[in-house]
């Protein structure tokens, strides 16, 4: 039972470091962060062994909630009718960025998938219109 809860806080200390690292705009490189925090050697190979881990999703999932709500806010702020081509431009610079960080970090896939901005902005109507999730 000790050796679960010590992965377990090794886990969680795995998302603050990469946490700290996407705030500070890094590269996040799992396999050079996760040994930091206690794993082997093997372990940095299959980052999934850690990500996938209930502590490392409770501790990443607050910060990736934000991301996809500023995302989401983002993506409305495109849809208005007045912006210029440089901002719209920026704005979706931006929300390409968070949606590879929130790829990146919920084990999402991260190739390039061709979406419009309708489809994106009728997913966000959906999603407001469902009744929250209780536990």
């Amino acid at each position: 039972m000790k050796r679960h809860r010590k992965h377990s806080e090794n886990a969680k200390a795995v998302a603050q470091e990469v946490i700290r690292t996407v705030l500070k705009g890094d590269k996040v490189v799992l396999r050079k962060i996760i040994p930091k925090h206690g794993y082997g050697k093997s372990i940095k190979n299959h980052a999934v062994k850690v990500t996938r881990t209930q502590s490392y999703q409770e501790e990443i999932k607050p910060f990736v909630e934000r991301a996809v709500r500023e995302r989401d806010r983002l993506i409305v702020a495109a849809s208005e009718k007045d912006l210029s081509k440089e901002t719209y431009d920026q704005i979706m610079r931006s929300v390409e960025l968070l949606t590879k960080q929130i790829q990146l970090l919920t084990g999402g896939a991260t190739d390039k998938v061709d979406i419009s901005l309708t489809e994106i902005l009728d997913n966000i109507e959906k999603e407001n219109e469902r009744p929250p999730i209780t536990k």
